[in-house]
């Protein structure tokens, strides 16, 4: 079975280097809202199985959406 990873890589500031896992995609844009910031400030890594993508500066709507496919794709 493949389970969906979602590593959020914190790219500045004084935690650079620190992630963040999460299992689901509102998981990741609930981070988001709860700390406000914005996920062009990190680097995002998601894996299944034996695909993996990676994000950089992106917008938030655009991040979900993207999220969702990798998600969902077989």
């Amino acid at each position: 079975m493949d389970r969906l990873k979602i590593f959020v890589l914190n790219q500045f500031g004084p935690l650079d280097g620190e992630y963040n896992v999460f299992v689901d995609v509102p998981s990741v844009m609930g981070f988001f809202r709860r700390t406000g910031t914005r996920p062009h400030r990190f680097h995002i890594l998601a894996t299944k199985g034996k695909k993996v993508m990676f994000i950089d500066r992106i917008d938030p709507g655009t991040l979900e959406r993207q999220l969702n496919e990798f998600q969902i794709a077989k």
